[in-house]
């Protein structure tokens, strides 16, 4: 394939998500607002490759936090999964926390030329952990996403 344009965004978390909810909560910028990265695809038939590094936080031992990248098609389809992640953020078995930068990457084929958006969802497994998207700061050195729009 052939890169046919790349979307950048960088530092865009204002304000850290804190999640405790055992359901699929939107993870926002700002406290309030989801978090959205969108892109105009510039042929049906292209892929979008999404790489990104989050700084993340994860609190209690043992216990599982769960993210997932929805899709919605401007003038279509809405909150289509793209991608599932599940992980036990922990440096060593059954430590309380860490924070550390995780990667959220996938190929998604929306088959469409309409503004495609990307956004975020988190969810923890037991209701007493807790799970965070962190704001960009000195020590938590931020989160940036790339869409690239690969031709086929």
């Amino acid at each position: 394939g052939i890169p046919l344009q790349v979307v950048t965004y960088q530092n865009i978390i204002t304000s850290s998500n804190t999640i405790t909810s055992s359901s699929f909560t939107d993870i926002t910028y700002d406290g309030s607002n989801r978090i959205e990265i969108k892109i105009t695809p510039k042929q049906a038939d292209s892929k979008i490759l999404l790489i990104s590094n989050v700084q993340t936080y994860h609190e209690y031992a043992g216990y599982v936090a769960n993210v997932r990248a929805l899709r919605d098609i401007s003038g279509g389809s809405s909150d289509t999964l793209v991608q599932s992640y599940r992980f036990r953020d922990e440096d060593t078995p059954n430590n309380y926390n860490l924070t550390t930068p995780i990667a959220y990457n996938f190929v998604d084929e929306p088959n469409t030329t309409s503004e495609v958006t990307y956004h975020f969802e988190g969810k923890i497994e037991n209701s007493n952990g807790e799970f965070a998207w962190v704001t960009a700061s000195d020590n938590d050195r931020g989160q940036s996403f790339f869409l690239w729009e690969i031709g086929v």
